[in-house]
């Protein structure tokens, strides 16, 4: 390779990357199409447009791209010499929206970078885009393998296998339990964990809690992030953790060493602002400097011209039809002495003030005609052990990707039966008073036997062999904390 052709090489790799840190903004977001991103790149080598995928019905990446391209006052309204790079092949057929190969002819970009080839038969971008002239390029698939699987990975899982990408994310102690034997565990690690699950539950999709859980956390699932900034908190070189990170706000607050210690004993103590981060961003990218100078004829229009066991109720709307993401799904336990009929009215009482998009999966059709008759969102399932049944009813729902918070019982059956693509485990060197008599589940004791608690150094355990291993160490200061994510990468 000589040297133009390695300095293009390089080039293509930096701009790629930028596409893929739009396309996690649409996380959470998009759903259930694919979050995508896409940004626009001048002769001189300069960003001069960004986008990503929005809520179903509006704009694709390459729409929103192209229009902040031919807004700026760098273009000049032309973008025949600017390459266009998108994460996925651009779709060429009438939806919600007219194709994005369309807009792309109309910009009059000649050439497209693409990251990944849609699986679907129906998107014939590529074969189209050059049968028009336009110069295509998709770039090798051993490249970008994490930041596919994050961001394209649960529109390729639900495309294929017609049920959701699957997360599963437990804390554990110093010991590898999950909880007491019996009743609450409390907080097992630090506001700074906390505010990463927090940041999980906006960027995925739905998260799902098990009747265990259910019935001993009684758990919000409502989304409390924003509480502190995570840059100097975490620790990692991995999209994962950019991810996180790019949802700090520029005024949030920032710990110190002595507030970010007092946690346990006081998970909810009041945070004062103490610092602010002016970190500036040098990076040549003038998509921030814009003037809608004579431009609104180059903006691009995208309004439209044109199972057994399960059932349901759909009292609160699809989240297909009606965009309120985060959906927060609770599988309810059966009716017992511990938790009996008051139990369950406060649990529901209590969902029904937090508001937002929630809704309840039960094995119980009594329980089921109850949920119906209160006007509820609901469906029956008739085995909470067979997961495939329940995963397929969330994907008709247009789940394409979610987060599950088990209790032990629930996470040995998923692991079991290979369920999780990615495991999300919260470790820490914090030992509470119950852990001599806490419940483990066997992914999470055999990671602790291994390695003497976990640490950033994790030596897999057999059922993980097949896993891509990384790890984000958070600054707990009175603990060793790290999430270490386990992912069955595409």
């Amino acid at each position: 390779m000589d040297s133009m052709q390695h300095s293009m090489a390089h080039s293509t790799m930096h701009f790629m990357k930028e596409a893929f840190n739009e396309a996690q903004k649409a996380l959470g977001v998009s759903d259930p199409n694919p979050a995508v991103g896409a940004i626009v790149v001048d002769s001189n080598q300069t960003i001069i447009g960004r986008g990503h995928t929005q809520e179903a019905g509006q704009a694709h990446a390459e729409v929103m791209a192209l229009n902040d391209a031919a807004s700026s006052l760098l273009s000049a309204g032309d973008l025949s010499n600017s390459v266009l790079y998108v994460t996925l092949e651009p779709c060429s057929h009438y939806g919600r929206t007219p194709p994005c190969t369309i807009a792309i002819e109309k910009s009059g970009i000649r050439k497209v970078v693409i990251a990944r080839r849609d699986p679907s038969e129906k998107v014939q971008g590529i074969s189209y885009l050059e049968s028009i002239g336009i110069e295509v390029s998709v770039i090798p698939q051993d490249l970008f393998i994490e930041e596919v699987f994050w961001t394209l990975g649960p529109f390729f899982t639900s495309e294929k296998y017609k049920k959701p990408q699957v997360y599963l994310k437990w804390a554990q102690t110093a010991k590898g339990n999950l909880g007491p034997a019996s009743g609450n565990s409390g907080n097992i690690t630090s506001v700074a964990s906390r505010e990463i699950v927090h940041r999980l539950r906006r960027k995925f999709h739905a998260t799902l809690v098990t009747p265990g859980t259910v019935r001993a956390d009684s758990p919000s699932l409502n989304i409390r992030d924003g509480a502190l900034s995570l840059k100097g908190v975490i620790q990692g070189d991995s999209f994962l953790r950019n991810m996180l990170l790019a949802l700090d706000e520029p005024d949030v607050t920032m710990l110190d060493s002595e507030q970010l210690s007092a946690t346990l004993d006081n998970p909810r103590g009041r945070i004062n602002d103490k610092s602010k981060d002016n970190t500036k961003d040098n990076t040549k990218d003038k998509t921030k400097d814009k003037t809608n100078v004579n431009s609104k004829d180059k903006l691009i229009d995208v309004s439209n011209n044109t199972t057994k066991g399960i059932i349901k109720n759909d009292t609160k709307g699809n989240p297909n039809k009606k965009k309120d993401h985060p959906v927060r799904y609770f599988m309810l336990p059966g009716i017992t002495k511990e938790w009996n009929s008051d139990a369950l009215d406060a649990f529901l009482l209590k969902q029904k003030n937090i508001g937002g998009n929630f809704r309840f999966l039960t094995d119980d059709k009594n329980l089921y005609k109850q949920l119906v008759d209160e006007a509820y969102t609901a469906t029956f399932i008739e085995d909470f052990n067979d997961p495939e049944t329940w995963l397929t009813s969330l994907y008709e729902d247009g789940v394409t990707q979610l987060m599950i918070e088990a209790g032990p019982a629930f996470a040995e059956l998923l692991t079991a039966k290979d369920i999780p693509h990615s495991y999300l485990c919260f470790s820490t060197s914090f030992s509470p008073d119950w852990d001599d008599q806490g419940r483990e589940f066997s992914l999470s004791q055999e990671l602790t036997n291994r390695n003497g608690g976990l640490d950033s150094d994790v030596e897999l355990p057999e059922a993980l062999k097949d896993f891509h291993h990384e790890t984000i160490s958070i600054d707990a200061q009175n603990y060793q904390e790290y999430l270490h994510v386990f992912s069955k990468f595409l």
